[in-house]
């Protein structure tokens, strides 16, 4: 299922990578517009499907529905809504110009025209689009592009003018003085990366051929950072800041990938690095049978697919990937410019049930792809200490009888002070949700220490077709393992953990859930309801130990964070060993009938 990419790719790009600038990226600019993504003959292919084809057309219907919503709603204004982004105003000005873009190619209506233009004259006269949050002028800087440049031919002169002008003051200028003064997003490897260079790609495309000595300079640099984040998809295609943001990232890499191959003729090899070309296997595997995500790091259990699936379905000849996206993206401008019918047409191969991301040390087992009941479980092992990452190594959820029994609680807020501040010892990790104890998973010894788990700790994670195994030794004093069991057979869970201590040690083992949880006496199983569903908790052993049901909040002595979250209606059933040296800990989870 998963193609591999020739060992020489790196090797190759690096050498394109250091050819001089006046080699000229730019050389093979399409002359005519649309150049960004699309050409005319797309939108007319666009035109023909929303007649004939039913998924397309159901599309084309709520995008038209949401187009008469936006027709009405008042033109943006400059404001940082949060106090520090003026990214929910570059959003929404993005999702009205690709909606009534795309909808005016298929059926040119002049209101669809004129509201754009509203947008457009107002964000262009903004004193600036806020780049000390560059993701905010990134999306601002693609709206632009795909106005200025899937509308070319229907704006009046001066209105081409007012965009070109917005896109170089307010975002190539910039772009390039944050390269310069060697701004932290321009060598970083999460996200913002490929989101700041994809946005910055797709608008200095948009104006190559009114600004090309700019232009040449900002491509040089986006393309030789882009490969900086792409390295993380590097073997198996797995992506360490979760599905949400594998969601926003590889979005962005694909506008950057696809635009630079459809106005230039040339990605410079960005789609072929490795790992890029089975990362759409990611998100298939971080879903469970709810439609949710494995929500860890800074994430939540909400699917945000993206119409890049289709993108990767079409540029790796990957079927599954579109029927995926079929099932899981909702209607959007992207999800129609890369809707391609024949994917669903074709026999799929049958997929693994289990599959696992090692450059993330993530894995998943589930019992079924076809039954909505089905079995999921997904773990994390890898790492802490990189973007959004949280101190959940040995974490896993559960799902079955479409429910998710054992959540990730995912992200607090991001303006709460000291959310970002993760270097080690950084205020992040006091942070309930983002420590070991806010997560399905151990606390060995003193809840006070640092983090509850080793900062620089790397967890290996391996896999059959129904376990997931997990060493957990390097991330807490002493030995500690855990393994996961899916009996597809039984229809049911188990989880081993083992604990070995140089001296009698306290240990606490955490399931975060939902649902409402009644213990029964002694303690040793318990009885979780969740949307009129049971599952029954069985504590096998050891014999003294004995379920408590707690709140999702600090252990006693803890540290406690004014501002963050309080997890109302989240609890956790917990399991305390005291004065450990060697135990061993079994627990079953079953549907009841």
């Amino acid at each position: 299922m998963r193609k591999r990419i020739n060992v020489m790719a790196w090797v190759v790009i690096v050498f394109v990578w250091a050819a001089p600038a006046h080699a000229g990226k730019l050389d093979t600019l399409k002359p005519d517009h649309p150049r960004i993504l699309a050409h005319d003959a797309d939108f007319e292919r666009i035109a023909e499907l929303v007649k004939a084809d039913p998924l397309a057309k159901r599309w084309h219907a709520e995008l038209e529905a949401k187009a008469q919503r936006f027709i009405e709603e008042p033109t943006v204004v400059y404001e940082l809504r949060d106090g520090k982004r003026l990214l929910y105003v570059s959003r929404e000005v993005l999702d009205r110009v690709a909606t009534l873009g795309l909808l005016y190619r298929v059926e040119p209506r002049q209101v669809y025209l004129d509201r754009i233009w509203a947008d457009m004259q107002a964000a262009a006269g903004f004193d600036h689009w806020n780049p000390s949050h560059f993701l905010d002028v990134a999306e601002m800087a693609f709206a632009f592009a795909i106005a200025y440049d899937w509308l070319y031919d229907d704006w009046a002169e001066a209105q081409r003018k007012t965009m070109r002008d917005a896109m170089i003051r307010h975002a190539l200028i910039p772009g390039l003085k944050a390269y310069d003064d060697d701004v932290w997003w321009t060598r970083t490897e999460i996200n913002h990366n490929q989101v700041c260079n994809g946005g910055l790609i797709c608008a200095a495309l948009a104006v190559g051929d009114h600004e090309p000595e700019l232009v040449e300079r900002m491509l040089e640099r986006s393309i030789a950072a882009l490969p900086k984040s792409m390295k993380r998809y590097d073997p198996d295609g797995g992506y360490e800041e979760g599905p949400g943001y594998w969601a926003y990232g590889t979005t962005y890499n694909a506008y950057a990938t696809h635009a630079l191959q459809s106005a230039l003729g040339n990605d410079f090899g960005l789609s072929s690095l490795p790992g890029f070309d089975v990362t759409g296997d990611f998100p298939v595997y971080m879903t469970g049978p709810t439609g949710k995500v494995y929500n860890f790091a800074d994430g939540d259990d909400k699917n945000r697919t993206s119409p890049v699936m289709f993108y990767l379905a079409n540029r790796f000849d990957q079927a599954h990937y579109a029927a995926f996206a079929a099932e899981h993206t909702g209607a959007s401008a992207f999800a129609l410019l890369w809707y391609d019918p024949s994917h669903l047409q074709q026999r799929l191969d049958p997929v693994a049930l289990g599959a696992v991301f090692h450059s993330v040390g993530v894995a998943s087992v589930r019992s079924s792809w076809d039954d909505p009941d089905a079995w999921f479980v997904a773990a994390k092992g890898g790492r802490v200490g990189y973007g959004h990452s949280q101190m959940d190594l040995g974490s896993f959820v559960l799902e079955s009888q479409g429910v998710r029994w054992l959540i990730d609680l995912g992200h607090d807020g991001y303006n709460v002070p000291g959310y970002f501040e993760s270097r080690e010892g950084g205020r992040r990790w006091n942070f309930y949700r983002n420590r070991a104890e806010g997560h399905n998973t151990f606390v060995v010894g003193d809840p006070l220490k640092f983090g509850d788990q080793d900062y620089s700790a790397k967890v290996p994670i391996k896999t059959t077709d129904t376990t997931i195994a997990m060493n957990l030794s390097k991330a807490y004093a002493g030995q500690v393992s855990r393994r996961i069991e899916l009996d597809r057979e039984a229809g049911r869970v188990r989880v081993v953990d083992g604990f070995k201590q140089d001296k009698p040690t306290d240990v606490w083992s955490f399931f975060h859930t939902r649902a409402d949880v009644a213990i029964a006496k002694g303690g040793k199983s318990a009885l979780l309801k969740q949307g009129g569903k049971q599952l029954r908790v069985k504590l096998i052993g050891p014999d003294k130990a004995a379920f408590e049901h707690m709140q999702a909040r600090p252990l006693p002595g803890s540290p406690v964070v004014k501002g963050q979250a309080n997890n109302e209606g989240i609890s956790k059933l917990a399991i305390r060993l005291e004065g450990v040296t060697d135990a061993r800990v079994e627990v079953i989870f079953e549907n009841v009938e």
